[in-house]
């Protein structure tokens, strides 16, 4: 992985990002190569581009103008250490570099790279050419590339001018390339270069700075101070909690720390003081600043007196002093009591405003009521004293002293009762009122008998007995071993003697019973259950239009389900699938809201079912494993497509007196108003249809337009046929074996389908005992959905 590169040219180094790609390896005017953006107006040698953190190099306009490692480049290669690049004008090296790539463009002959001669021993050794070069002519030489090297930096550099704000003590070029100082200014080849600059109390400030080629340049640093030391001490009192632009930092007397340069708010908050806050300018530069914060008092002096004396006196149920006295009580609104044996208590509500004493008048208190504890059974009954309302059992009375009271207690399916009661000063009593109940008797029966009777959790003995209860509403339990437990409301009457009766349930009878008969789903279908059954699926031979694949066979379904009473509509399906489009038949919509759904094949249907369970909050009914769908083992009550046996029973009840032929009935012609088949009305989009039917619909029709079976499901013919869950299959010879609750094969090619459409006009796919499969949609084919009930 490449991390970076670097570019080293004639001009100094340069790092280059993904984002300066790509570039074009170019002749530069001064000889030479260069890396520049492409254009129009570059003969391109090479193209170099970043592709996936890698550096690619592609062929320009002539692939044999460039050669890599001695090999013309004829198609994009990705660089790598040691690779050499030869163009016409020059060379470029590649070399790693901490973990980058360096591309050194510095002028390099293009010629053969030179061989070492074979080593031959005995021959004479040749003198180098410096050991024949005199000092003088080797100081000349050096001199005149010092001199050429400096004349040529002097007319390539730029002069360079840094600023500080606040001026530095201090500038200095770190790193970068070749930098010369001089009168303030800078000569400085263009590149990236970092300047050093310090200050006394101010951080130091390391930056890099991008010298381009223009001649005169400007950069201004600015320095940020360091930071001040700040001490903070409350007066009167230390401990006050100490925040900085709400940030905790201790409890005063406050040690000096260290505070950023600028603006800040300060606060102190300290308990029963009111908090102080102010802005504050922290200088920075490590000076020491010291704030001293007064605190102002958060209470007042409120003052009281009573007669007698000696009254406890409470702030906010708190006893704080006796009268006389003054206390010191919190700014805000307050309840103030003074409480004296013997006396009525006095209560007052003030607003204490922060160091403004207060004064109250001298409180009179009077003796004390006298108290008095009712309670009565049954409690809640209502009291009167002296025929004023009072309130309900259990209450406590504080009456005036010195006087006798007429108190009357009464409750509903109870007798009233009057009390006379006498208090005295600063005493209390206790009074309990029975309250006799008014009684009605209630006989309790139950099937079977010998059930047990409880009132309010409390045996009150076995079935088949009378019980004089008070004539309230009564909630009676009756219970026996086995069976589930019966609840019932009587209310007794007086006088009136009353017989109930408890029909119980065993455990099962009643987990059934409990079960919903409807239910719907949030995309708004009504589900029905619908029971277990016996039943016989196909046909007899002797049946007209009877097909090869309905043999007969004996099927048992022994798990409650749910069946929806109406196909899937277009406007369901689009909450899952919101393009759907059932589209045409010749011209005639299948697309209304209203309407079933219909091309949609299998899987969407399956989709579409665990697609509401995930929405309703139930587990999905199917699983995908490889291409295929499959019922999740055990079975769940997520939504489904019926089975072939569940579908039947469905469609064939008609009321446990045999079974349907036809939708409507035993035999043909069809009956007005029994469904959506094809009749007269598609005559002319249909090439076959019953002339004696006419249902008002060509093709498709809105869900449940025509009337319910005796299960009150609609359109399980006609309308559309249904998508079933079962693979097909066929059972020649099954005439005597008994199916359980069967799904139907674990695999195959093809999807069953049931029930008539609006293009079904012959005898044969007009009777429920037709069976069809495909594994295609269809513009007459949908669904309906189901589910177990258990």
């Amino acid at each position: 992985m490449i991390t970076g590169i670097r570019v080293i040219d004639i001009s100094g180094a340069r790092e280059l990002t993904p984002g300066d790609f790509p570039l074009a390896l170019a002749a530069s005017p001064a000889g030479g190569l260069q890396l520049v953006p492409p254009d129009e107006t570059v003969h391109v040698l090479l193209s170099l581009q970043w592709r996936e953190e890698k550096l690619v190099a592609e062929p320009g306009s002539d692939p044999g103008e460039v050669r890599l490692n001695g090999e013309p480049l004829a198609r994009a290669t990705i660089l790598a250490d040691g690779d050499q690049i030869e163009a016409g004008v020059g060379r470029i090296g590649v070399e790693a570099d901490a973990g980058g790539l360096r591309l050194d463009l510095r002028d390099q002959p293009t010629h053969e790279l030179i061989k070492p001669l074979a080593f031959h021993p005995g021959h004479a050794k040749a003198k180098g050419i410096l050991s024949r070069l005199s000092p003088v002519v080797l100081a000349v030489t050096a001199l005149f590339l010092v001199l050429f090297f400096a004349t040529w930096f002097l007319l390539t550099a730029s002069s360079v001018e840094i600023l500080a704000q606040p001026q530095a003590d201090s500038i200095r070029i770190e790193s970068g390339g070749f930098s010369l100082e001089l009168g303030g200014r800078f000569l400085m080849r263009p590149g990236d270069y970092t300047v050093l600059l310090k200050k006394q109390g101010y951080h130091d400030l390391t930056q890099v700075v991008q010298v381009s080629e223009e001649q005169n340049q400007q950069f201004t640093l600015v320095l940020e101070k360091l930071p001040g030391l700040l001490s903070v001490n409350s007066l009167p009192a230390d401990g006050a909690s100490v925040f900085l632009d709400g940030i905790n930092l201790g409890v005063t007397p406050l040690a000096p720390m260290q505070v950023a340069a600028g603006m800040h708010t300060l606060r102190i908050e300290l308990p029963r003081f009111q908090p102080v806050q102010q802005e504050l300018e922290i200088h920075g530069m490590q000076e020491a600043q010291t704030i001293d914060l007064t605190l102002l008092p958060d209470w007042a002096d409120v003052s009281l007196d009573s007669e007698p004396s000696g009254a406890e006196i409470l702030v906010d149920g708190e006893v704080v002093a006796t009268t006389p006295a003054s206390v010191q009580v919190m700014a805000g609104a307050h309840e103030i009591q003074l409480s004296l044996a013997g006396h009525n208590s006095w209560t007052a509500q003030l607003d204490v405003i922060a160091n403004q004493p207060l004064t109250l008048d001298t409180v009179k208190l009077t003796k004390a009521d006298g108290l008095v504890q009712l309670r009565s059974n049954p409690p809640g009954a209502r009291v009167s004293v002296e025929g004023r309302y009072r309130g309900q059992t259990p209450l406590d009375l504080a009456l005036a002293p010195g006087k006798s009271y007429s108190l009357r207690l009464g409750k509903t399916g109870y007798q009233t009762v009057t009390r006379t009661v006498k208090v005295t000063s600063g005493q209390g009593q206790r009074l309990e009122v029975n309250l006799p109940a008014f009684l009605g008797d209630v006989r309790v029966l139950s099937d079977p008998g010998n059930a047990t009777v409880y009132l309010d959790g409390r045996e009150l003995g076995k079935t088949g007995q009378a019980f004089a209860l008070p004539a309230l509403p009564q909630r009676l339990e009756i219970r026996k071993p086995g069976y589930a437990t019966y609840t019932l409301t009587v209310t007794p009457r007086p006088g009136f003697a009353q017989e109930v009766e408890a029909r119980l349930q065993t455990v099962e009878q009643a987990r059934v019973a409990s079960i919903p008969r409807i239910i719907h789903s949030s995309a708004g279908d009504e589900l029905r259950l619908l029971q277990p059954g016996r039943f016989g699926m196909g046909t007899s031979r002797r049946e007209q239009g009877r097909r090869s694949n309905e043999s007969l066979r004996q099927v048992e379904i022994t798990v409650r389900f749910y069946l929806s009473s109406r196909e899937v509509t277009n406007a369901q399906f689009r909450e899952f699938r919101s393009q759907h489009n059932s589209g045409k038949f010749k011209e005639m919509d299948l697309n209304r809201d209203d309407y079933p759904v219909s091309g949609v094949s299998w899987e969407d249907a399956v989709e579409y079912c665990n697609w509401l369970s995930r929405r309703d909050g139930l587990p999905e009914a199917y699983r995908k494993q490889g291409d295929s769908w499959e019922l999740q083992r055990p079975a769940n009550q997520g939504y489904r497509l019926p089975t072939e046996a569940e579908w039947t029973w469905a469609a064939r009840y008609q009321g446990g007196v045999g079974e349907l032929k036809f939708p409507w009935g035993a035999s043909m012609p069809a009956e007005s108003g029994s469904g959506n088949f094809a009749d007269i009305t598609g005559k002319r989009v249909l090439s076959l249809y019953m002339e004696d039917y006419n249902d008002g619909y060509a093709v498709a029709a809105p869900v449940a337009k025509f009337k319910a079976n005796a299960l009150g499901l609609h359109d399980l013919g006609g309308n559309v046929a249904e998508w079933i869950h079962d693979y097909y299959q066929t059972y020649p010879g099954a005439e005597k074996s008994m199916f359980t609750d069967p799904s139907g094969p674990a695999s195959g090619d093809m999807h069953l389908i049931r029930g008539s459409s609006w293009r079904s006009g012959g005898l044969s796919e007009l009777r429920f005992a037709y069976r069809d499969f495909d594994k295609e949609a269809r513009p007459d084919l949908g669904f309906r959905i189901a589910r177990f009930a258990e």
